[in-house]
């Protein structure tokens, strides 16, 4: 998932965070409480944040990825 990155192989595989994406994910959650999601999409592209592919995200992107981190950080307080 955006935010994360693999390292180690096979069954010794795991997630970590991936540093500079989990600061475009912050901002994702920051602007998604409060600005509509063309605006999130816009702002980010405004300040040159684009997806693992070198494009702007997609207003769909950027919905799956503050549902997933959302859904995280609700399972972590828990």
């Amino acid at each position: 998932p955006y935010g994360f990155s693999v390292t180690g192989r096979g069954k010794e595989s795991m997630l970590v965070p991936n540093e500079a994406e989990q600061k475009v994910v912050g901002l994702m959650l920051d602007l998604s409480g409060t600005a509509k999601p063309y605006r999130v999409m816009k702002t980010l592209t405004d300040r040159g944040h684009l997806n693992r592919q070198g494009k702007p995200f997609h207003i769909t992107q950027i919905a799956r990825i503050v549902a997933y981190h959302t859904r995280e950080h609700v399972g972590a307080s828990a």
